[in-house]
Order: structure tokens, then sequence, then C-alpha cells
């Protein structure tokens, strides 16, 4: 998982800032790159340890989708269920929902 949060930050995150970077065809890269998370998140049927077990790579993933999203217009969470449930239990964990 850490190799592959690190892909999506060198290939996606980091070309944002680039002012050549085309933001559609960075979108494009982040729906494949994000593929593989769906498929993990599928196996862990909740958070990155699975279940409801809340890890500081939790907040890491949460935020690299949010960027990710925000990327390919909106498409992330729509074309990926698996991350748009694991968005919505980060979401809603006790005492962080009352500060998303």
């Amino acid at each position: 998982m850490t190799d592959v949060l690190k892909d999506i930050l060198k290939n996606v995150a980091l070309p944002m800032f680039n002012p050549t970077t085309v933001k559609s065809e960075l979108g494009l890269k982040v729906l494949e790159f994000f593929k593989k998370i769906n498929t993990f998140l599928q196996k862990t049927q909740g958070l990155v340890l699975g279940g409801l077990k809340v890890s500081y790579v939790d907040f890491i993933l949460y935020e690299l989708i949010q960027l990710g999203d925000f990327i390919a217009d909106g498409k992330l969470k729509s074309t990926y269920p698996n991350i748009a449930y694991y968005c919505n239990i980060v979401e809603n964990l006790p005492r962080l929902s009352e500060f998303i």
C-alpha cells in the first residue's frame, strides 16, 4: 500500500503543481492509478487496516482521494464504489465528522 500511495503522490499530486500539466490528461491518470486502491479497499471492506481500525495511512489516503477526485472532476468516487464507501467511513468517524 505504501508503494501505491507513493506512486499516486509522485505521478498525480506533484504534477498538479506543474504549470505545463493538462488537467484533463492528469484526470485520466488519476482514474488509472486509483484502480489499484479501489481493488485493495474491496478486500479490506473498510479502512486500510480492515474494519474500523483507524491508522495514519487512512488520513493520507483520504487526502489523496480528495485531491484525485478534484483533479478528475468528481469522477473518482462515482467510478469506484469502494473508494466512495471508504470516504464515507472516514467522514463519519466519531469526533472527526464535525471537522469535515
